[in-house]
């Protein structure tokens, strides 16, 4: 695997309200398509990321609608994608204990009632 990207830097010099925010004023009207929305924010935001993350908007937008597909197989493209970026941001290493941290938490522990 190549380099690891650096983690980009987010301003939190402002006060979190958990209201509105600029992040998410998009030109929504601008765009005719998820592939207008993106490769807008590939563009914009994504960065080197952009295949993973376009990945998972595909599968989240289609959910299941798509033929030959299952909500299950888009769960688990945007799970796969997911991996693939933390991989980009921080290494396998990082995913492997991270996915391991999940697997260890009480909600997903195999229990005799599942």
């Amino acid at each position: 695997m190549g380099a690891i990207m650096p983690e980009p830097k987010v301003d939190l010099s402002h006060q979190l309200t958990g209201g509105p925010a600029k992040y998410y004023d998009l030109p929504y009207k601008k765009w005719e398509t998820t592939n207008d929305m993106g490769e807008y924010l590939a563009k914009e935001r994504w960065g080197p990321y952009s295949l993973h993350f376009k990945d998972m908007l595909k599968a989240l937008v289609r959910f299941g609608a798509k033929d030959g597909t299952s909500m299950r197989y888009d769960i688990e493209k945007m799970i796969y994608s997911g991996c693939r970026t933390m991989i980009m941001l921080s290494g396998k290493k990082s995913l492997r204990e991270y996915l391991q941290r999940l697997l260890d938490d009480p909600q997903f522990k195999e229990n005799t009632n599942d």
